[in-house]
């Protein structure tokens, strides 16, 4: 799905706050992502890719899968929920440091571009 700015795929978020997974793709507006702190709000899945100029996002708090593919002005992740079973970082060169890994991670993939 597409977003045009943050505010659009906060408005989406909010007015779907049973969502079970969320593909951000092809967003070169998208600075950030918000996630509404609506405890209804329990996305299991998230995926962004290829968001150009994307440098931060929220990371919900029951998230058990996590793609990141293409983002190359991604900074840094901030810390990952102890839900997290699964965590793929494709071709994101800025993000040089993760943090504490939890538990239930049973797939890691990190790869960079052979350009990069």
């Amino acid at each position: 799905m597409q977003f045009e700015n943050a505010h659009q795929l906060d408005s989406y978020l909010k007015n779907n706050p049973k969502l079970a997974e969320l593909l951000i793709e092809d967003s070169p507006n998208l600075v950030a992502v918000p996630m509404p702190t609506s405890t209804q709000l329990h996305l299991k899945v998230l995926q962004i890719h290829r968001c150009a100029n994307i440098r931060s996002f929220d990371t919900p708090k029951f998230l058990r899968y996590l793609s990141l593919k293409g983002c190359p002005t991604l900074l840094n992740l901030r810390q990952l929920p102890d839900s997290l079973v699964n965590l793929l970082i494709y071709d994101c060169p800025l993000i040089t440091k993760i943090p504490a890994l939890p538990a239930a991670l049973g797939n890691m993939r990190i790869r960079r571009s052979k350009s990069a």
